[in-house]
């Protein structure tokens, strides 16, 4: 359980670690990658979120919304100090200064650390040839145990680690929506339910393993609340229909947060 920090009138604060932010209306949707958990802020705690997060003090943003609110500052301060004292303990804010915390994977580390970039010259990525069913659940396997032992952002640092050349050739969408529909059927096998991230996160995997620049996007729709993963070559969706991930609002590009 996250322990949320001191939280007095002259504190200052930052974004917390891993956090993507996506703005709907009067709703600001964070996403932690440390935590795999969205949050939902209304339009005041979106705003004190923020507002925290460019570095203003308690005791600042408290002033502003007792002169817009029309309400005495005490209760503003209370009010602000509860809902950064919420932020803080969900992971949403941080002390100012404070270095985001890292997980040392120790012994997992050093057999894990080198299995993405292991296939970056597979035989099947360079001759286009379909990845099996076997193949994929494998990946799949591997893509559940990475995020379970050592979390989605650190499994994203490794498959966003090495800038490969882009190969040009035009069939590259659809040899990914070859795969992508391999990834599907691994997921209907595979021990487990293989979620949206999960599959989009294999085929992340297999695509820039074959120097093919695909980028994981993630997207929400407020109300009622639905998330979704997916995979973008040259901005358009590669395994699911483009009029379908057009209905979710968009984090910025997780490539952004791990290069």
């Amino acid at each position: 359980m996250h322990r949320s920090a001191a939280v007095t009138s002259d504190s200052r604060w930052q974004p917390g670690h891993g956090l993507l932010v996506c703005d709907h209306a009067d709703v600001t949707v964070l996403l932690s990658l440390q935590r795999s958990r969205y949050h939902l802020l209304d339009n005041i705690a979106g705003r004190i979120w923020r507002q925290a997060c460019a570095g203003a003090t308690l005791t600042e943003i408290a002033a502003g919304l007792a002169k817009d609110f029309n309400v005495p500052v005490s209760q503003a301060m209370d009010d602000v100090a509860e809902i950064v004292s919420g932020l803080s303990s969900n992971g949403l804010v941080q002390p100012l200064g404070r270095g985001p915390r890292t997980k040392d994977p120790a012994r997992f580390f050093a057999v894990a650390s080198s299995w993405p970039a292991s296939q970056a010259r597979s035989t099947c990525a360079r001759t286009r040839v379909l990845p099996s069913v076997i193949a994929c659940i494998g990946r799949l396997l591997a893509v559940r145990l990475a995020v379970a032992v050592l979390g989605v952002p650190w499994l994203l640092s490794q498959l966003y680690r090495v800038e490969q050349p882009e190969n040009p050739s035009p069939g590259n969408r659809t040899w990914l929506r070859g795969v992508a529909r391999q990834v599907t059927l691994a997921s209907t096998v595979v021990p487990f339910r293989a979620e949206c991230l999960e599959q989009s996160l294999c085929l992340l995997w297999i695509g820039r393993n074959a120097g093919i620049s695909t980028q994981l996007r993630l997207g929400v729709r407020p109300f009622p609340f639905l998330a979704h993963a997916w995979i973008d070559y040259k901005d358009i969706s590669v395994n699911d229909p483009e009029e379908f991930v057009m209905t979710f609002y968009r984090f910025r590009p997780i490539a952004e947060m791990v290069c």
